[in-house]
């Protein structure tokens, strides 16, 4: 048989090591559960893989000889059989349970395939070359009746079969789909069916070796693999045919030969430093130069049930095959000459062209052979090919961003450049008549061959006329009726087949002006565009003649901006985006990642393709990805939720029962698990708690809390969405019930209804003792009350006048005092002096020392005048750090008056005035006096505020420290 091919392509492989919690990088088996969940068997330990994240699932109170985990198999009616170096266990509901044989002794699992289910649900092992049976565990349901004593092996086959395979060593044993056991024994194959044991050999097309793994694939065959040799039984036959590939050898010593089928029934095995896949008619072969790191070899072979396979490397830890039936990537690694790829294009010949970063690269093999595709650059540019198009006369032609349009001499096989020097080419469309426009960053371009090899550019001016200036086009299409649209910076344009260019009516468009791209035309005259804002748009003809665009809406879309277009055959669209790709059929909606195969997850621009295959490439700032079979991604992935634990203090109820619970100030807290390995950023879960309220509420977290619920009937409903794969489970549900504590219980309640009888009684006696004296209470308490409310109102009434920092009248509080002053003097009593106080260079003790500083300084000087004025006089804040004072009986034109405010002047300068710290400050004071007999007519306050203003200015123009007087003739303005 031929060797294997070489696959030239780049995995989309994600390794799961320490950081993803795998402690333990030598994986040695795998199995996946009914519920989705992946565990992951390692030489130091059993773990499991949620979905979100790996965790080790084995207690610690195991012997560290049994943390090496040998082989895996789920459970027919749920748990997991573990077998380790040491013993065999069933993990069911968090617990181990071990399985001994008829004498109690434990049943030690070697590596490799040793673990096998046959059609009842029992399991068979291999164990220190003897074949055991362990009775099928029961249902969940049914497990009441069960107990860890019931796990006993015993011998799998009558004691004359037994005693015929004494003298030979099993080495791996399989039961298929007809209840036959199959079992590598010394050095052929045995089968135990309806009684009757026989040996397969080379009679039977067998050839003498240690046969380590046994499969049956879908179509009813079965395949062994031995260190050396690869053997098939095709279903019903009596003769093996050999598959071993021709360059296989023993290599390194691998434990184990895992085999497995997937999900389009080719059969994987590994290889010495990689893996083979059998495709019907040949091998391939994936290794170190596709991106597959496998150390030691693959241990172990997991087909999930979402078709993706997952490989147990020894050493690199556990990799997950990400899009494994649908994705194929080419980087650098597998032979493009630059990782941004920006366009692909079958010819006419059948070749495959890819433009990027650094020239083009074409492709043998692909669509429509069945030979591998292999990439190879070509020379011809190293800039940046943004287009690659084959034109009427099959000419290759392709432009740059530099620029530059090419032509390929098939003669030579060479490129040659035709035109140069134009602006940006985002993209070439060929024309009916041989011709070639170019969408560029300057306009539309039509480029003419002039059959010596060259080409003349000449630039289209009824683009330009139509959109009233220079504007870029950045994507051209024609649809299903001929027409071709331009998406450009300055909207859409529309040329009709042999017309000239006019801006469609397109109703539902906010604006027709606004910058579209990109552009793809699709069936019955279809239209996709973006515009700047982010928006997906499809437009369609309408019944008057014009267009009709509506938006796209799709939360799997978010935020993402929107770079390549793309409807298929199939009517889908494609979403090549800065976050990923995205596709809907029109009713759902899917997006891919790297963690879903695709190479990486910033798409380029004008790089969708849909090859003559159906197959859809894609390209990104990283590479390129293939796409086959395009039409199966929609139905894939298995949403499904779980609840994994309820928690209540000690409390872990069963979720798959009702029950009861006492109330209590504990949380009840509920973990749920969805076990999907992809796209896990799409995932949401929407709960409630049916008893408490009916509303949904969504959260990406995977536990919920409920604090001190209340007594009641309770129902958690909760249900998974995955707006990435377009998919939702169906609603997982329990019921429970919150007793009531037990002082509100029913014997609480008749001891309550005694006890308030009681006390209505005593009541009744204790009132009609205490009637009068209560009477008389209720006076002293009416009379205490009413003093309380007068003090309470007489301190609010203060409050509301009174400075809050300084405890001086406020400004509204003094300017009535000044009011009321005034009036009295107004009626011929004795005169009212107003004095305006500023604290000089108040200013610079709030640069120096602080705002608090300031704040004491003010208090402080409110302090030393309120203890020196008399009863009658007032003081209060004017603002900042100026004061008013209202002096009673006092005139400016009396010694006993200007003593007086002097005297205050004084005092606050000899006032000692000090920091937090003890350093002393000294504090000064300005002063403006005026008096009421200053006034022109009736004596005014604002007028006589503005004469002490003025006089206060004076007194800070004279040196400060001192007190002005103010005369009627002053009109000064005030010093800021």
């Amino acid at each position: 048989m031929a060797g294997p091919a070489a696959m030239a392509q780049a995995l989309p492989l994600q390794y799961m090591q320490s950081a993803s919690g795998l402690d333990n990088l030598v994986v040695t088996a795998l199995a996946q559960d009914d519920k989705g969940r992946l565990w992951i068997g390692t030489e130091n330990g059993l773990y499991l893989h949620d979905g979100s994240r790996i965790a080790r699932a084995d207690p610690e109170a195991l012997p560290l000889a049994d943390r090496q985990i040998t082989a895996l198999m789920p459970a027919t009616q749920g748990g997991l059989w573990v077998g380790t170096t040491e013993a065999l266990w069933l993990r069911r509901d968090g617990g181990f349970t071990q399985v001994t044989d008829q004498a109690g002794r434990p049943l030690p699992v070697a590596l490799g395939q040793t673990l096998a289910l046959t059609t009842a649900g029992d399991l068979l092992v291999l164990s220190k070359g003897q074949l055991k049976r362990v009775p099928a565990v029961p249902a969940a349901s049914a497990a009441a009746t069960w107990t860890p004593a019931s796990l006993q092996a015993v011998p799998a086959l009558p004691p004359e079969a037994q005693a015929k395979l004494t003298s030979l060593v099993l080495q791996s044993i399989l039961v298929d789909r007809e209840d036959s056991l199959w079992m590598g024994c010394g050095k052929a194959l045995c089968r135990w069916q309806q009684g009757r044991l026989a040996q397969w050999t080379e009679k039977q097309g067998l050839p003498q070796t240690l046969w380590r793994s046994l499969l049956q694939a879908r179509d009813g065959s079965i395949w062994a693999r031995a260190p050396e040799r690869v053997m098939q039984l095709p279903a019903g036959g009596q003769q093996f045919e050999a598959r071993t590939p021709a360059e296989l050898r023993p290599g390194t010593l691998h434990p184990q030969m895992p085999m497995a089928e997937d999900g389009l029934g080719r059969i994987l095995t590994l290889e010495d430093g990689g893996l083979l896949r059998w495709d019907g008619s040949r091998w391939q072969r994936f290794g170190r130069s596709n991106g597959l790191e496998a150390a030691g070899g693959v241990h172990a072979i997991l087909v999930d049930r979402d078709r993706e396979v997952w490989l147990g490397t020894a050493g690199r830890g556990l990799a997950r095959w990400s899009g494994y039936d649908h994705w194929s990537n080419w980087t650098m690694g597998q032979g493009l000459p630059d990782p941004e790829v920006w366009r692909f294009m079958r010819d006419s010949r059948g070749r495959f062209w890819l433009g990027t970063g650094s020239g083009v690269a074409q492709t043998s093999g692909g669509a429509g052979t069945t030979a591998p595709l292999q990439v190879h650059p070509t020379a011809g540019t190293a800039h940046q090919v943004g287009s690659v198009v084959e034109d009427a006369q099959h000419q290759l032609w392709m432009a740059t961003f530099q620029g530059e349009v090419l032509r390929r001499d098939e003669r030579s096989g060479r490129w040659r450049r035709a035109v140069a020097g134009l602006p940006v080419i985002y993209q070439l469309l060929p024309r009916p008549d041989g011709t070639l426009w170019a969408a560029t960053d300057g306009g539309l371009y039509d480029i003419r061959p002039d059959g010596t090899g060259q080409a003349v550019a000449r630039r289209i001016e009824a683009e330009r006329s139509a959109t009233g200036r220079d504007a870029a086009i950045l994507n051209m299409c024609q649809d299903d009726a001929g027409r071709l649209w331009l998406a450009t910076s300055a909207g859409l344009l529309l040329q009709l087949p042999g017309q000239g260019f006019t801006r469609p009516r397109v109703q539902g468009l906010p604006s027709a002006t606004t910058a579209v791209w990109p552009l793809a035309c699709g069936k019955h005259q279809r239209v996709y565009f973006a515009t700047r804002d982010g928006g997906l748009w499809r437009m369609a003809p309408d019944a008057a003649g014009g267009w009709h665009a509506e938006r796209v809406r799709a939360q799997a879309l978010g935020r993402r901006n929107i770079q390549s277009l793309l409807e298929d055959r199939r009517g889908w669209l494609w979403v090549a985006s800065d976050g990923g790709l995205l596709v809907t059929d029109g009713e759902r909606w899917r997006r891919f990642d790297p963690s879903e195969g695709l190479v990486w997850g910033d798409c380029n621009q004008n790089a969708l393709y849909e090859d003559e295959d159906g197959d859809i490439w894609v390209g990104t700032s990283q590479g390129a990805s293939r796409i086959s079979q395009p039409e199966q991604l929609l139905g894939q992935a298995n949403l499904a939720l779980d609840i994994a634990s309820i928690r209540r203090a000690q409390e872990t109820p069963d979720p798959a029962l009702p029950w009861q619970a006492n109330w209590s100030e504990q949380p009840l807290a509920i973990h749920w698990r969805v076990p999907v390995f992809a796209n896990r950023e799409g995932l949401r879960v929407w709960y409630r708690l049916r008893g408490q309220s009916d509303e949904w509420t969504v959260t990406s977290n995977q536990e919920v809390g409920f604090a001190a619920l209340p007594e009641g009937d309770y129902s958690f409903e909760a249900w998974a969405e995955n707006l990435d794969l377009g998919q939702r489970s169906a609603t997982v549900s329990f019921s429970f019930q919150i007793l009531p504590p037990w002082w509100r219980s029913q014997w609480a309640r008749l001891g309550y209804a005694a006890l308030i009888a009681c006390l209505v009684m005593a009541a009744h006696r204790w009132r009609v003792g205490r009637l009068m004296h209560r009477q008389t209470e209720l006076k002293r308490l009416v009379h205490e009350r009413t003093q309380a409310l007068e003090a309470s109102h007489e301190q609010m009434r203060q409050l509301a006048l009174t400075d809050g920092l300084t405890g001086a009248l406020n400004r509204r509080a003094i300017m009535a005092t000044a009011e009321r002053e005034l009036a009295r003097a107004r009626r011929s009593e004795p005169p009212v002096m107003l004095v305006l106080l500023d604290i000089d260079h108040f200013k610079r003790v709030n640069d120096r020392h602080g705002h608090p500083a300031g704040d004491a300084v003010l208090q402080a000087v409110v302090g030393c005048l309120q203890a020196d004025i008399r009863e009658y006089d007032a003081l209060g804040r004017y603002g900042g750090e100026e004061f008013l004072l209202v002096l009673p009986g006092l005139s400016c034109a009396t010694s006993a008056g200007r003593q007086r405010v002097e005297h205050l002047c004084r005092l606050v300068a000899q006032h000692p005035f000090a920091l937090e710290d003890g350093t002393p400050l000294t504090v000064t004071c300005s002063m403006g006096a005026v008096d009421s007999t200053q006034a022109e007519g009736a004596a005014e306050l604002k007028p006589l505020i503005d004469l002490a203003d003025q006089a206060l200015y004076r007194a800070k123009q004279q040196g400060r420290n001192r007190v002005a007087f103010a005369s009627a003739t002053e009109a000064q303005p005030r010093l800021g």
